[in-house]
């Protein structure tokens, strides 16, 4: 998974946990200290563990959207078509 910027004589690159900015001249990467991922899981384990909802950023119902993009996100990779919500 990852986001790549393009722009004039600059490309920002988001890959996983690491930020890489490439210029003309020099490439710099910046790599988290945090594994966000584990770091999610963990709130979401601990959230169902002591069943407090507060310590989950999105409610059921955004997640299930995200669901719902996602998967069409990867229909539309998949079959190079259009995928309409």
């Amino acid at each position: 998974m990852g986001v790549e910027l393009l722009g004039n004589n600059f490309r920002l690159s988001i890959d996983g946990t690491d930020l890489t900015i490439v210029e003309e001249d020099r490439t710099i990467t910046y790599h988290s200290k945090v594994d966000f991922y584990e770091e999610q899981d963990n709130a979401f384990i601990e959230a169902v563990r002591s069943k407090d909802k507060s310590l989950i950023l999105s409610d059921y119902k955004n997640g299930l959207e995200t669901l719902r993009v996602t998967l069409a996100a990867n229909d539309s990779q998949e079959t190079k078509d259009i995928i309409c919500l």
